[in-house]
């Protein structure tokens, strides 16, 4: 795809297939612009990219959440997350086991007992 090779990408940004706008983001073009983008599945190339974490960690769409907390960012707030995913995702990376021990998502103990294990 020519947004992959890097090519035209300021006029890709503006394109109204998402996966074109999420491969530009993938490339770390136009991040600023994408942090509000409509598509969670920009936002979320966006939040892989470690850019604008700060705003994206509030997202409302539990992918882009789980993203944030895959880089590491306020997993002190991501901890409380009303999402088992993004709970879970807390949990790989270490963070708050013990307190996460205590979670009654199956979700989140599975991904405990996959960090136990690495």
């Amino acid at each position: 795809m020519v947004a992959h090779a890097g090519y035209c990408l300021s006029y890709l940004a503006n394109d109204k297939d998402d996966s074109v706008r999420r491969e530009v983001a993938e490339q770390g073009y136009n991040l600023s612009g994408f942090i509000k983008d409509r598509s969670y599945y920009v936002r979320e190339a966006v939040a892989e990219q470690g850019y604008g974490l700060d705003v994206l960690y509030k997202d409302k769409i539990t992918a882009v959440r789980v993203a944030v907390a895959r880089q590491g960012y306020r997993l002190d707030v991501m901890i409380e997350d009303k999402s088992p995913y993004v709970r879970a995702e807390v949990a790989k990376q270490g963070y708050g086991i013990d307190k996460l021990s205590n979670d009654n998502s199956k979700i989140v103990q599975r991904a405990i007992k996959e960090y136990e294990m690495n």
